[in-house]
């Protein structure tokens, strides 16, 4: 009798050889579409190269605030409500 496959194919789980490509491109800050296009970009671009696995930053989408000139010297981000406003919220079609 023939084993039963899994619905989808884990190569971790498998034992396969695993490429990891780690993102160290900036972001598009406060432009959530314009991040998901160079995201799009750069997953394929990371596939084509072979990579079975891609790791963004944490905060890549919408764009890493604390780079803002006023955050390093311990201020607020000078756009908050644009950067909440780019984010994805949990639940929502973004």
């Amino acid at each position: 009798m023939a084993q039963e496959q899994p619905a989808y194919h884990n190569p971790m789980l498998a034992g396969d050889t695993i490429t990891v490509a780690a993102v160290n491109v900036p972001s598009v800050k406060y432009d959530f579409e314009g991040g998901v296009a160079l995201a799009k970009k750069i997953v394929e671009e990371a596939k084509a190269d072979g990579a079975t696995y891609i790791a963004f930053p944490e905060t890549w989408l919408p764009g890493f605030i604390n780079s803002d000139e006023g955050t390093i010297a311990g201020g607020p981000p000078k756009d908050l409500a644009q950067y909440v406003e780019n984010c994805i919220e949990p639940g929502s079609d973004k």
